[in-house]
């Protein structure tokens, strides 16, 4: 039985603590018993316990095979994780309506009745015509920087969980429209509740050339580097693309990706784990024998980060971990630690080399 007083420890204490990361990786009869009648005795400690634990089970990549030292590099930049507050930011929310002009009436003489009478009745049809073109031509327009997610919930009650360096347009006016749609740049992750008014109302989401069409279901959108990227959780997409004339339409089943070029018009599909692609919204990133190149990717369109490669061969080399999604540094240093890399950065300018 582990005798040691946790009573003031940190989520960070507890990540680094060997007998709380042999409970949470491999339990066993006597550490479940002791864990669970320590939680029983200091339940103010619980949701630093699950913290913790959720720290344990995102940050994986074959202990085994890194020596002490590597794991020691990579803890200090957990510590920093912990140590710095993160500082939510609201999201950036433009309304771009047409201008708008305020009349002032004064009340007008009962002998001029009748030509007063007229002239209200004037404006207010103007007044009228005016709101509901100021209102079905308004925007919202939801952006996030480098290193942000935000979630969204759109008029009819779906949600967009927008990742970092991207941007959803939406019109509100939803109610008698006969389509709900929005415009992605970017990526984000979309759950789409069903809509019926006299049958089911599509939803659509514009990605440059290329238009997802659903009714109710999840699925995560990637549009980047003129490429659209679909990957189906459940329900059922159809991709249109192209011209009425020429339209090319893909319909997808659950466990899908589907890849849209806008270079050549094409479409190239495979079966995934759709949990993989949508990982980023429950802030962790999985990577399974993921490409430098491709993680590269991912560090210019998540964080800003412009990555060269000193030596052209290392793009192909791959990556297996699951990193916690709100720091780049941690996914830098188990880059060098476990592919033994030298990494510079200046700035926003990250070189990957061989060490020598």
């Amino acid at each position: 039985m582990k005798n040691f007083d946790y009573s003031s420890f940190t989520v960070l204490d507890f990540v680094l603590d060997d007998y709380f990361k042999q409970w949470v990786q491999h339990p066993d009869a006597e550490s479940e018993v002791f864990w669970r009648e320590w939680m029983a005795l200091y339940p103010h400690q619980q949701s630093t316990i699950e913290e913790a634990r959720q720290t344990v089970l995102n940050l994986k990549f074959r202990e085994d095979q890194l020596p002490v030292e590597s794991f020691q590099r990579i803890r200090e930049h957990l510590d920093a994780v912990f140590d710095e507050q993160e500082h939510k930011t609201q999201p950036l929310v433009e309304t771009q309506p047409s201008e708008q002009k305020v009349l002032k009436l004064q009340r007008p003489a009962w002998g001029n009745w009748y030509r007063a009478a007229a002239m209200i009745s004037g404006i207010l049809v103007c007044g009228v015509i005016l709101w509901m073109t100021v209102y079905r031509n308004r925007t919202t327009r939801i952006a996030t920087g480098f290193g942000k997610t935000q979630l969204i919930t759109l008029p009819d009650g779906s949600q967009v969980s927008l990742n970092a360096n991207s941007t959803l347009t939406y019109q509100p006016g939803w109610e008698q429209e006969p389509v709900r749609e929005v415009w992605l740049e970017g990526e984000a992750f979309f759950k789409v509740v069903k809509k019926n008014r006299n049958g089911r109302i599509p939803f659509v989401v514009h990605t440059g050339q290329l238009n997802v069409r659903v009714l109710g279901t999840e699925f995560n959108v990637s549009n980047r580097r003129e490429q659209t990227t679909v990957v189906l959780n459940s329900g059922s997409v159809k991709l249109e693309a192209g011209s009425p004339d020429t339209r090319k339409d893909v319909l997808m089943k659950p466990g899908d990706l589907v890849q849209f070029s806008e270079k050549d018009q094409s479409f190239t599909r495979k079966a995934v784990n759709p949990e993989k692609f949508s990982s980023w919204t429950q802030n962790q990133l999985i990577f399974d024998n993921t490409p430098l190149k491709e993680i590269a990717q991912i560090l210019e369109d998540t964080y800003g980060m412009k990555v060269h490669f000193a030596d052209p061969d290392l793009a192909n080399r791959t990556f297996t971990a699951t990193i916690p999604v709100n720091k780049p540094e941690v996914l830098l240093t188990a880059l060098s630690e476990s592919l033994n890399l030298r990494v510079s950065r200046n700035g926003n300018e990250v070189t990957l080399g061989r060490n020598p």
